[in-house]
């Protein structure tokens, strides 16, 4: 059985996306914690997962749930320092970037 993977662009957006919500979800549950903080890790390991096996669920739902709980995130901030607040508002821009890819309203010849 062999693995082959291509890398390109989108798959290290995705990738880093997915770690800046999963570094974001830690901050929020060192802080105060509750449910958002474990949704988002959760959405975060869901949305690098599909990048390398195939979910029931596509890249584009999960990359909608994901946004929504990085914008409840930054509304209802909880314990976070600056950084995290940083950290939350890249990963909304690179999400967002994703849902668009995936609706393929962007396209960006030679990256995309």
């Amino acid at each position: 059985m062999s693995f082959a993977f291509t890398i390109n662009f989108f798959t290290i957006l995705v990738l880093v996306t997915a770690v800046l919500a999963i570094i974001d979800g830690v901050y929020r549950a060192r802080g105060k914690g509750g449910v958002l903080p474990i949704i988002t890790i959760v959405l975060g390991v869901l949305l690098a997962l599909t990048q390398f096996v195939v979910l029931p669920f596509g890249l584009l739902i999960i990359a909608i749930l994901l946004g929504i709980a990085l914008v409840l995130g930054l509304v209802f901030r909880g314990g976070v320092r600056r950084g995290g607040f940083l950290i939350t508002v890249v990963a909304i821009i690179l999400d967002a970037l994703i849902i668009l890819k995936a609706l393929g309203w962007l396209t960006i010849p030679g990256l995309f």
